[in-house]
């Protein structure tokens, strides 16, 4: 039994630290290790965007256990959702329970 433990810690900690080092952003807001649901900047250039008008589509990617992933968040896959021929900017959203499900969406805003 005391063998197996040392094996055991590290495949939990392999699988709850699964998804953490997946994608980089200019900003990273807290995540919490139970829950989590934030939204922030893919893109920190908002000094020339013009919020006031913009069509916006979306794109998402998820995963179950960290076993399995599916999904297309690419950037021109949120464009075409939301009918964009211009992007002028992009957010994303990250949900996390428990390592147990996580969804990446962007989220793109243009004309």
């Amino acid at each position: 039994m005391k063998k197996l433990l040392p094996f055991v810690l590290f495949v939990a900690v392999m699988i709850f630290s699964t998804g953490c080092i997946t994608y980089s952003t200019p900003v990273m807001p807290p995540q919490g290790l139970l829950f989590s649901s934030i939204q922030a900047p893919l893109d920190a250039n908002a000094d020339s965007t013009d919020f006031s008008n913009e069509k916006q589509g979306e794109a998402s990617s998820t995963a179950i256990l960290g076993l399995f992933a599916f999904g297309d968040a690419s950037l021109n896959t949120a464009a075409r959702d939301g009918g964009l021929t211009t992007v002028n900017h992009v957010d994303y959203s990250y949900q996390n329970i428990l390592f147990f499900y996580q969804q990446f969406t962007i989220v793109a805003y243009g004309e």
